[in-house]
């Protein structure tokens, strides 16, 4: 997957809960978000900044970034610069 510089993506899901994201950045690859809860409960944005890192059988991939959530009574919670780490395991049995 190479998303294009500028390319959008929206959504709503069926609790009312609303997803905007755009890929801003193609080099480091850098996709900036917004999503507002269902009945505007909560307000989260931020970005994230992709690298993946190859193993033997599997691919660790790391969403560096920054997120914030903002809650109807004004309560805010901020992660600044903090990593994800998602780890996917392709089975190679009867490949090699």
């Amino acid at each position: 997957m190479n998303p294009i510089l500028g390319e959008t993506y929206n959504g709503e899901f069926e609790d009312g809960t609303k997803y905007y994201a755009e890929q801003s950045c193609h080099r480091p690859p850098v996709s900036h978000f917004l999503i507002y809860g269902p009945n505007n409960c909560y307000i989260c944005d931020g970005f994230a900044e992709f690298a993946a890192h190859p193993g033997f059988n599997s691919i660790s991939v790391n969403a560096r970034g920054s997120r914030k959530i903002i809650f109807s009574d004004g309560t805010k919670v901020l992660f600044g610069n903090c990593d994800v780490f998602l780890i996917f395991y392709i089975n190679l049995l009867g490949i090699l």
